[in-house]
């Protein structure tokens, strides 16, 4: 399996990459902002910033990991306040590149495919993708599967269930390709 962890010379990094690199059934994908680069007994280590989107598209378009690991944090609680847009940025922009990276799924065009919605929530949750004109029901605790396509060569948006509470929640992508 291949896990990336970001923020791999961040205390819980260096903790991870320890335990990761003693797996012979794992494979780790080290990331971190500056170059100190970790002592790694198997694997491989990347520059990332992860509140550059375009980077974290490009690592892990590149290195196709299993498993994300975000192990990046902005903890200087007092500095934060001092510098809140760099806390705001790796704390919660950072994290939201690495889900939206993460919430691509490529399929190849013109072909039928499956997708397994599995709703671990104790709430119901609702698909629902106009450009792919599906909605679904998924109740708590529960799989749906749900079959598409054959689709044209796009992006294709789908969102979870829309409350007042949470607004649309945005669950990812199907690239077709």
């Amino acid at each position: 399996m291949k896990i990336l962890v970001t923020g791999c010379n961040g205390l819980l990094g260096q903790k991870l990459v320890e335990l990761l690199t003693s797996k012979p059934d794992h494979y780790l994908i080290a990331t971190a902002k500056s170059r100190l680069i970790p002592t790694l007994l198997q694997g491989e280590f990347h520059l990332l910033d992860i509140t550059d989107r375009s980077e974290v598209n490009e690592v892990l378009s590149k290195t196709k990991p299993d498993v994300v690991i975000n192990a990046s944090a902005y903890n200087f609680v007092d500095q934060a306040e001092l510098e809140p847009e760099k806390a705001f940025a790796v704390n919660k922009t950072g994290p939201e590149n690495l889900a939206k990276a993460t919430a691509e799924l490529n399929i190849p065009s013109g072909v039928k495919v499956r997708i397994i919605l599995d709703n671990q929530d104790d709430t119901p949750e609702e698909f629902d993708s106009h450009a792919l004109n599906r909605e679904k029901h998924v109740p708590p605790k529960s799989r749906v599967t749900l079959f598409i396509g054959p689709l044209d060569p796009g992006r294709y948006l789908f969102e979870g269930e829309t409350s007042e509470s949470r607004g649309n929640a945005a669950l990812g992508v199907l690239v077709v390709q």
